[in-house]
C-alpha cells in the first residue's frame, strides 16, 4: 500500500494538510489522471508542496503523470522559495523510497541557478523554476540568454509530458491565456496524429481568481480547501491569524503621506516587533527610509531595482552576508532538523523595518509582525496582508493602511484603488485569510472590479508559433515578432523599462578582437543570468547612464535592443537627451571600469568599479562557469589541471605581459574566477595574461565545448552516443517503430566527421591514422565551416538498413541527424550547406529538402512534439560528451 501521509512527511519534514492528501488523491485514484486546472489555495498554507504531491504522484503512476514539473512565478517575485522545498526533496528522496532514482532541479537562483540539469534527459523526472519571462520564453523558442542551438531543446522539454504550475496566477492574465493556447494549439495538432508522449498540462494556483467567467478552458472542476481543511488546527490558526487593520486618511499621496508613514513607523520604534512597509513608489521607499535612517533605526529596503546577486545575497541568512535585518522576517531553521539549512547570521534584535515595493508581495516568505503601507488594488493587498503574522503565532498583529482624501481620474488605478478602499471598509478591521475569503465570496464582482486593469493580452496565432519555431533563422524575421509582449500583455500604464549590466569583456575586448570573438558568439555562450541584471525604468536609467556619459564620452558600451539586434556605441550616443527613447526594452552592458553601481543600485555618481557577477553565484560556492587570465607559457599546465570545467572560448587579449599593473576590471576576475574553484593545484595566475579561458562546466555549456579535457576518437564517441540513447529509449514508451529511427540516427550522426576537411579543422595531426570526433583544447583546432551534421545526411543515404525504412522513418532519422546540433529548423544557411565530398548540385538538394522535411515532421508531431523528439539524440550526445567512458568498448555485437 502507497502510504502518502508517510512519505510526504520523509520528503518535506512536515506531515500534509488534508487538501494536500485530498490533491494526491484526485491525481491517481481515477481511472484517468486528473490534474485540476486551477487550485485555490490561500497563502501561508505550504502551496509549492505541490511540486511533492506531483513526485509522489509520479512515483505512484509514473506512465500517467508528466515527468516534469516547472513551477512558474511571478516576474516580481524577488527569492525563488521552491529552491529550498526541492532541495529538501532531493536530499529526501532515497528515504522516501519512491523507486526514483534521481530528481534532477534548475532554477534561476542559487546553487541550481540555470544549470540545465532538466534539459538533460528527457526520461528524468525535473523541477525547473522560474519566472515567467524565463520560463515563457523558453515555451516559445525565445529563450532569453538562450543560443539558438538550445531553444528548440528547452521548448521540447517544456512543451511536452510538463505539468506547469502557474503560481499566482491572476497576476499574470496574459501568460496564462497563452498558455490556454498553447494547449489548445496542442489538442488541435493531436487531434491529426498519434503522439506517444504526454502534451502539456497546466495547473494555476491562486488563493485569489480575476474572474470565474471564463470556464471554458478548465477541464475538471477547481480544486481548493474543503471543510477538513477548516477544522484542522494548523490551518485554522492560518486562516482565522490576527491581522487587525486601521485605514488612515491623507490629503495627497506626496509629502503627507510620506509623513504619516514615518510617524506611523515611529509609533512602533520600542516594541521590538518587525515592521513591513509596502509602497508603491520608488521615490516614497527611498524617502520613508532616509527619514527612518535619521533616526538610527534599524531599516532595510527590497525593491525589483537592486542587482540580483545583492539582493538574493541580503536575503540569504545561510549565507555570510546575509542581512540580519531581512533574517528578522524569516522562519528560522527548525530545531533539531538536520534538513534544516543552518544560518550564518543572527537576526537583528529590536524593532526592525522592511521597506519594499511590490518586490516584496509575491514569493517571499515573509512574516512581519506588523503592516504599514499606502493603499494599491485589491489583489496587491491582499497579497501584503498575506507577509502579515502568515502561521497566526500573534495575536497582537496589526496593519495600518493610509489612502488619499481624493482619487485622480487619470490615473488607470485610481478607479480600482477607491473600489479597494470601500471593500477593505467591509472588513470591519479584520484582515485575516479567513476574512478575505468570505468577503470574496459575497462580493465577488466587486472584488474583480478592484484588481489592477487587465492588459491588452495579444492572441498567440498559430502563424507566431510558426515563426517562433523557426529557430536556426537567426536575426530579425518579418511576421516573428519579440515574445515579451505575448509574456505579459500590453500595459499601457506601465513605463517602458531598461536593464543595466557590468561584464568585463566590454572593457577588455577591443574591435579588432571582436571581429574574432564576436559579440553575439560570446553572449550565447556566456549568457546574462538574472543575478547580473539591474532593471530600471528608462527615465531613471537614463538619468544616471547621462552622468556616467559626463565623465566617460567615448567609452564603447554593448547595447541590445529588444529584438536581439546587438551593437556597439559610445555612452554619449546612449545618453543622448534628443534620443532618450533608444534605450527603452533594452539591455545595455557596460564596462565595470566606470562604476555605476552601489550597494547593487544604478548610481550615475558612483565611480568605483563595479563588480562583474556572471561568474559569482548570490548563495553558493558550487559555481557553473568562470573566467581567467593566464600567460601563454602557463597555457598548457592550466589545461591540463582544471578538471570539472571545460574551455568554452580562448581569446588572445591585446596586452603586454611583461605589464605587472593588474587592470581594474581583472580585480573582478580574479575574485570571482580564483582556481580553487576550477579545483586546480596551481598558484594564481597573474592579472596581466594574455589568453583569457571562459569556462563552464558540462552541464552548464550544455552543447558541447570549444574541446575536450582529451581527444576523442570518433568510433569511441558514436558507441557512447549509441549506448546513451539506448539508455534513454529503455525508460521512454515510444512505439518500436520510433525508437528504431532514432537508434539508427544516432549511429550516424557524426558520419560527416569522417571527412579529412573536418579532421583538418579539429588540428588533428594523426589523421588518417586516427579519427577524431573532438579534438584537446589548446591543440589548434580552427574554426568550423563545414557542418558534419550536413555531411552526415550524405552519407546515410548509402545505408541498406536506412533505405529499407518507410519514407516517414527516414525523414525522422535524417532530420534527427542534421538538428543534432540546433540547425535544420528549418534550414542550413548558405555558407554551411556544402559538403566537400559531393558536387554542388548535390549538396543544394540535400539543403532544399531539409526545410521540407522540417515541414512535413512539425505537421505529424507539433512545434514541441518535434522538438522534443529531438532532444532523445541530443540528450544523448550531450551526456556521451559530458562523460566519455574510459575505454572504446563497441557496443554492436
Amino acid at each position: 500500500m502507497f502510504d502518502f501521509s508517510a512519505k510526504f512527511e520523509q520528503l518535506t519534514g512536515s506531515p500534509p494538510f488534508p487538501w494536500q492528501a485530498a490533491l494526491f488523491e484526485r491525481m491517481t485514484t481515477g481511472k484517468e489522471v486528473d490534474i485540476p486546472s486551477v487550485c485555490h489555495i490561500p497563502t501561508g498554507l505550504g502551496k509549492t508542496s505541490i511540486i511533492a504531491i506531483w513526485l509522489l504522484a509520479l512515483a505512484r503512476r509514473p506512465n500517467d503523470l508528466p515527468t516534469r514539473l516547472a513551477y512558474v512565478v511571478n516576474r516580481r517575485t524577488v527569492v525563488d522559495q521552491t529552491t529550498t522545498e526541492v532541495e529538501r526533496i532531493k536530499k529526501n528522496l532515497s528515504a522516501a523510497n519512491l523507486g526514483i532514482r534521481d530528481l534532477m532541479i534548475s532554477t534561476l537562483r542559487g546553487q541550481f541557478a540555470d544549470n540545465r540539469e532538466w534539459s538533460k534527459n528527457p526520461a528524468l523526472p525535473a523541477v525547473i523554476s522560474g519566472t515567467v519571462d524565463m520560463i515563457g520564453s523558453r515555451l516559445l523558442f525565445s529563450g532569453y540568454g538562450v543560443g539558438f542551438k538550445a531553444r528548440p531543446l528547452h521548448a521540447g522539454f517544456l512543451g511536452q509530458d510538463t505539468l506547469l504550475v502557474h503560481d499566482e496566477a491572476h497576476l499574470e492574465p496574459a501568460f496564462q491565456k497563452l498558455l490556454e493556447s498553447i494547449m489548445s494549439e496542442q489538442q488541435r495538432e493531436r487531434s491529426t496524429s498519434d503522439v506517444p508522449w504526454r502534451p502539456l498540462q497546466v495547473m494555476q494556483l491562486s488563493a485569489t481568481i480575476r474572474s470565474d467567467d471564463d470556464k471554458s478552458s478548465q477541464k475538471s472542476p477547481p480544486f481548493g480547501l474543503s471543510p477538513s481543511d477548516e477544522k484542522h488546527p494548523v490551518v485554522k490558526q492560518r486562516l482565522q491569524a490576527t491581522k487587525t487593520m486601521t485605514l488612515q486618511e491623507v490629503a495627497d499621496e506626496k509629502k503627507p503621506l510620506v509623513e504619516a508613514v514615518v510617524a506611523r513607523a515611529l509609533e512602533l520604534r520600542d516594541s521590538n516587533r518587525t515592521v513591513i512597509i509596502f509602497l508603491r513608489k520608488l521615490d516614497h521607499v527611498e524617502s520613508v527610509q532616509g527619514e527612518l535612517e535619521k533616526k538610527k533605526l534599524s531599516v532595510q529596503f527590497l525593491t525589483g531595482t537592486q542587482r540580483g546577486y545583492e539582493r538574493q545575497q541580503m536575503a540569504d541568512p545561510t549565507s555570510p552576508t546575509g542581512c540580519p535585518i531581512f533574517a528578522r522576517f524569516l522562519p528560522p531553521p527548525k530545531a533539531n532538523d538536520s534538513q534544516s539549512p543552518s544560518w550564518k547570521v543572527t537576526p537583528a534584535a529590536g524593532t526592525v523595518y522592511l521597506i519594499c515595493t511590490s518586490a516584496g508581495e509575491v514569493g517571499v516568505n515573509l512574516s512581519a509582525d506588523h503592516l504599514i503601507c499606502d493603499l494599491s488594488t485589491y489583489e496587491s493587498m491582499a497579497q501584503r496582508f498575506g507577509r502579515v503574522n502568515r502561521f497566526g503565532d500573534r495575536d497582537d498583529s496589526s496593519i495600518h493602511v493610509i489612502y488619499p482624501s481624493t482619487f485622480t481620474g487619470e490615473d488607470v488605478f485610481s478607479p480600482p484603488r477607491e473600489k479597494t478602499l470601500l471593500l477593505l471598509r467591509q472588513l470591519e478591521g479584520d484582515a485575516s485569510p479567513a476574512a478575505l475569503s468570505k468577503l470574496y465570496n459575497a462580493r465577488s464582482e466587486e472584488v474583480h472590479q478592484a484588481f489592477t486593469p487587465l492588459p491588452t493580452i495579444l492572441p498567440a496565432t498559430d502563424i507566431l508559433f510558426d515563426t517562433w519555431a523557426l529557430t536556426s533563422i537567426k536575426g530579425e524575421l518579418p511576421g516573428r515578432p519579440p515574445v515579451e509582449p505575448y509574456l505579459h500583455g500590453i500595459e499601457t500604464w506601465e513605463p517602458p523599462q531598461t536593464t543595466i549590466a557590468w561584464r568585463e569583456e566590454v572593457d577588455l575586448l577591443n574591435a579588432e578582437v571582436l571581429k574574432e570573438h564576436p559579440p553575439e558568439q560570446l553572449l550565447e555562450e556566456f549568457p546574462l543570468l538574472p543575478h547580473e541584471l539591474v532593471v530600471n525604468t528608462s527615465e531613471r536609467a537614463f538619468k544616471h547612464l547621462a552622468k556616467l556619459a559626463e565623465r566617460h564620452p567615448e567609452t564603447i558600451v554593448w547595447m541590445i535592443d529588444r529584438k536581439e539586434k546587438l551593437t556597439l556605441v559610445p555612452l554619449k550616443e546612449v545618453a543622448n537627451k534628443d534620443r532618450k527613447e533608444r534605450i527603452e526594452h533594452c539591455t545595455i552592458l557596460l564596462p565595470p571600469s566606470i562604476g555605476g553601481l552601489n550597494s547593487g543600485l544604478l548610481d550615475g555618481d558612483s565611480e568605483a568599479p563595479a563588480l562583474d557577477v556572471s561568474c559569482k553565484s548570490p548563495t553558493s560556492e558550487n559555481k557553473q562557469r568562470s573566467r581567467l587570465r593566464v600567460t601563454e607559457d602557463e597555457l598548457p599546465s592550466f589545461l591540463k589541471q582544471t578538471r570539472e570545467m571545460r574551455v568554452v572560448r580562448q581569446i588572445v587579449l591585446e596586452v603586454d605581459e611583461s605589464d605587472t599593473t593588474t587592470p581594474v576590471s581583472q580585480v573582478n576576475t580574479q575574485e570571482s574566477s580564483t582556481l580553487d574553484d576550477l579545483e586546480t593545484e596551481s598558484t594564481t595566475s597573474p592579472a596581466n595574461g594574455k589568453i583569457w579561458l571562459w569556462l563552464a562546466t558540462p552541464a552548464r555549456t550544455g552543447l558541447g565545448t570549444l574541446g575536450s579535457k582529451a581527444p576523442i576518437g570518433l568510433q569511441h564517441h558514436v558507441d557512447d552516443v549509441v549506448r546513451e540513447t539506448e539508455q534513454i529509449l529503455k525508460e521512454l514508451k515510444l512505439p518500436e517503430k520510433l525508437k528504431a529511427a532514432v537508434r539508427l540516427a544516432a549511429k550516424y550522426h557524426d558520419e560527416g566527421k569522417r571527412r579529412p576537411f573536418f579532421q583538418m579543422m579539429l588540428g588533428n595531426r594523426n589523421f588518417p591514422d586516427v579519427l577524431l570526433a573532438k579534438s584537446q583544447t589548446g591543440t589548434g583546432r580552427i574554426t568550423e565551416t563545414y557542418r558534419h551534421e550536413f555531411g552526415s545526411l550524405r552519407d546515410i543515404t548509402h545505408d541498406a538498413e536506412f533505405n529499407a525504412l518507410e519514407p516517414h522513418d527516414q525523414d525522422i532519422v535524417l532530420h534527427l541527424i542534421a538538428a543534432h546540433h540546433g540547425r535544420a529548423r528549418p534550414h542550413f544557411s548558405a555558407d554551411e550547406a556544402f559538403d566537400p565530398f559531393a558536387l554542388e548540385s548535390e549538396s543544394i538538394a540535400f539543403a532544399t529538402e531539409i526545410p521540407r522535411r522540417f515541414a512535413r515532421l512539425q505537421r505529424h508531431y507539433g512545434r514541441w512534439g518535434l522538438a522534443y523528439l529531438e532532444s532523445i539524440l541530443r540528450a544523448a550526445d550531450y551526456a556521451a560528451s559530458a562523460h566519455p567512458s574510459s575505454r572504446e568498448e563497441p557496443v554492436h555485437e
